[in-house]
């Protein structure tokens, strides 16, 4: 179940920071230092430009709330850098598949 809460009351956005990530692949499709550095599913958040409404999911949010970081989160290395690669490699994605 996905909630829709209010980014001012999650205060641990920090812990979704991913201080390994090279600077240079770091999101572009939101604002993120209105958003601590934390990274995120653009599509999440109502407004990527500034702090207000985000959808999480209930057990993420209990486990930010408690100041602990979810298994599943992107920061916890599950972010591929996908919108910032360049357009010949989207173009490769695009076209290959595992089928042979």
């Amino acid at each position: 179940m996905f909630l829709n809460v209010n980014v001012h009351f999650i205060v641990v956005l920090h812990l979704l920071q991913n201080k390994f990530i090279p600077r240079d692949v770091l999101p572009t499709t939101y604002n993120l230092d209105v958003y601590d550095g934390a990274i995120l599913y653009p599509k999440a958040l109502d407004d990527r430009n500034f702090r207000g409404q985000m959808d999480i999911c209930s057990s993420c949010h209990t486990l930010l709330q408690a100041e602990k970081l979810p298994m599943d989160a992107i920061a916890n290395f599950q972010y591929y850098a996908y919108d910032e690669l360049p357009d010949t490699v989207h173009f490769a994605f695009a076209n290959t598949s595992l089928l042979t």
